[in-house]
């Protein structure tokens, strides 16, 4: 569209924070409301645990004082008050005013008949009940006994009914408790008793929450209790209307959470099993009840969004003429330096990003001849680095090494084009030397003084086959090259090790370089049944780096290897190795690592090494080359015919 910049900007800035806005509210909108929804089923859990816990302790506590009160009322005469002292000495006060009436009734046939009923009239007359009311309870809602096949430990019954008394009827909330008499006496398999209490301990409970509405129900439909008297006596000894119930008739879980609707008004629901008998507790909350805060936040919301809105308009306005001016200087200046202008000025006074633009146009001109002669520099410089590094991997290039009475194997990373690390191994003499060096610094420098060792070492090993060179002669001889070569600019760290492949015998020698670890094959064998800790013990041997003095000295330690013992031989890379934190994985992991794989072959020691860098280091960039080499000693090997070959990296 043909429209001038500044009506652009106020149009696509209108269109971005219209856009932004909407965006931001619809998804916090629709984040909130499932956070929202995910809180309240939750917390509705959490307060349906909590009722339940509480309503099965309520339960268990009378259950418990009925297993004394039942046997005292069945030991007193017939038609004993409840509330007599010798039945209620010693128990809780709720006895006399819960308890209305405890029926006892025996099996007939496939019938049960009453033989015994104790009633409670005290509780009777403070509630203003006349005699007859609980015949009219027993007439309204007849028990139902469980058949033969049935089996009954507890059953809970909401008998709530409008009863009579002197002063007119009254709405009562009563729950039966049925329970099998063996509750009370083993031998007692074909009595029922049937406890008439009053629902409030029930209903106070179920009454606790401010928001959610609960209730018990069973798994058949029946409403045990309620927190509502009228709803309690409209479904007594009815299914009650609800959706629950079918979801009932299906479930297979002990608890659920869902939606449902009641009256067209949907409702969070949470349902779970109590424990007591096929008795459920719901917890049920108004859809509406929950998010009301979340309408209040969504409007208030609509409207600074309107606020911010206007108020970015009418900045928009003020500003966008200033800026489409000083645009227009920069579009100038930006043409007369395409037509090579260097020498362009921009006279922009705005005190804002558009002033640094036009400075930065002004120093950018002065930079640019500049930055071309570097780039040229640059890429000539890329280009000998990439030749250094083509030089040094064409060197350093590994032979394969495969000898019956040893196995080396080693693994090398670099953490630039051209690494520092050298390692070397030969046979010689029916003995194999392993060698590792590690050149300060990276780079060109580095692989240089690698190539110049590699080129030594290799020297030393064709010239010198009919006498045995010892590790510390190798660090000798080595040293005074390196020393003549960089004039003591450029060290190296070194450690010689080499094994008599007749006896087993190792020696090692080191120059400046990380200790070598030993783990020996017995601490695997059977006789270490007592489970002594299996350890990788180092190496020592003293001497000063490569090329720091033309007569540096090197000790030399021996030990003795059996078969199946392995030794690693590994640079500062190893075990300096770092996390995105600078943590380093350090020399206590290694050997702990180390031990732990030692009995394996060297190629899975290798692997084990290797995954737990990587663990530590989690992808992290590394400072030093990563170079370990592992060899062992398996069985003797004959002088005759010595396999040589050399391998390094």
């Amino acid at each position: 569209m043909k429209l001038s910049l500044k009506y652009k900007l106020l149009s696509v800035f209108f269109l971005v924070v219209v856009t932004g806005i909407s965006t931001f509210f619809f998804f916090s909108r629709k984040t909130f409301l499932e956070d929202k929804k995910l809180f309240v089923m939750d917390w509705s859990l959490t307060t349906q645990k909590a009722s339940t816990s509480e309503i099965k302790l309520e339960l268990k506590s009378r259950l418990d004082e009925l297993q004394v009160l039942l046997p005292r009322i069945f030991s007193a005469p017939a038609k004993t008050p409840i509330n007599s002292p010798q039945i209620t000495l010693g128990l809780s006060e709720r006895i006399n005013s819960e308890i209305l009436a405890i029926t006892f009734y025996q099996a007939a046939g496939d019938k049960y008949a009453a033989f015994r009923k104790h009633e409670n009239q005290k509780l009777l007359d403070t509630l203003g009940l006349s005699t007859t009311a609980l015949t009219e309870l027993e007439a309204a809602h007849p028990l139902q006994f469980p058949t033969s096949e049935e089996k009954m430990d507890i059953r809970l019954i909401n008998r709530s009914a409008t009863l009579s008394g002197p002063q007119g009827t009254k709405e009562v909330p009563i729950l039966t408790m049925m329970i099998s008499g063996r509750l009370v006496n083993e031998s007692s398999t074909e009595t029922i008793i049937a406890i008439d209490l009053l629902q409030n301990f029930l209903q106070n409970t179920l009454k606790q929450s401010e928001l959610a509405n609960l209730f018990l129900i069973r798994k058949n439909g029946e409403l045990i209790s309620h927190a509502n008297d009228s709803v309690l006596l409209q479904f007594s000894g009815k299914t009650f209307d609800h959706p629950i119930v079918k979801r009932l008739s299906t479930t297979n879980l002990p608890r659920e959470a869902f939606e449902i609707e009641i009256a067209s008004e949907p409702f969070l629901a949470n349902l779970s099993a109590s424990g007591i008998g096929d008795v459920y507790v719901v917890s049920q909350v108004k859809k509406s009840d929950a998010f009301k805060a979340l309408s209040t936040l969504a409007w208030q919301s609509l409207q600074i969004g309107l606020i911010i809105i206007s108020l970015s308009l009418i900045a928009s306005v003020i500003f966008s003429s200033k800026l489409t001016e000083n645009i227009k200087k920069l579009e100038a200046a930006a043409r007369d330096i395409g037509a090579g202008n260097l020498n362009v000025k921009v006279n922009i006074k705005s005190g804002d990003e558009v002033e640094r633009v036009a400075t930065t146009f002004e120093w950018m001109t002065g930079k640019i001849t500049s930055l071309l002669k570097e780039t040229a520099e640059k890429a000539r410089m890329e280009e000998e680095l990439a030749t250094a590094s083509l030089i040094q991997n064409t060197i350093l290039t590994p032979p394969k090494l495969n000898i019956e009475a040893t196995e080396v194997v080693p693994y090398y990373k670099s953490a630039s084009e051209c690494g520092g690390d050298l390692w070397d191994a030969f046979v010689a003499n029916n003995k194999l030397t392993v060698l590792l060096g590690d050149a300060t610094g990276h780079g060109a420098p580095a692989a240089i003084v690698t190539a110049v060792v590699k080129s030594c070492v290799a020297t030393l090993n064709r010239f010198s086959k009919t006498e045995d060179l010892t590790p510390s002669q190798i660090l000798n001889r080595v040293n005074e090259i390196v020393y003549q070569s960089c004039k003591g600019e450029l060290l190296m760290t070194m450690c010689v090790a080499q094994l008599d492949l007749s006896n087993g015998e190792l020696s090692i020698a080191n120059a400046g370089h990380e200790a070598p670890l030993l783990v020996k094959s017995a601490q695997f064998s059977p006789e270490n049944s007592e489970g002594k800790k299996v350890k990788a013990d180092a190496l020592f041997a003293r001497g000063e780096r490569l090329g720091f003095g033309a007569q540096s000295e090197y000790q030399s330690l021996t030990v003795q290897l059996e078969p199946g013992d392995t030794v690693l031989v590994y640079s500062d890379g190893v075990s300096e190795a770092h996390n995105d934190t600078g943590a380093m994985w350090g020399e206590r992991n290694l050997k702990k690592t180390l031990a732990s794989v030692g009995n394996m072959s060297l190629e899975k020691i290798k692997t084990s090494l290797i995954q737990a860098v990587e663990t530590f280091t989690q992808g992290t960039p590394q400072k030093d080359d990563i170079t370990f080499v592992l060899f062992g000693w398996k069985k003797s090997k004959s002088q005759s015919n010595p396999l040589e070959t050399s391998q390094a990296a």
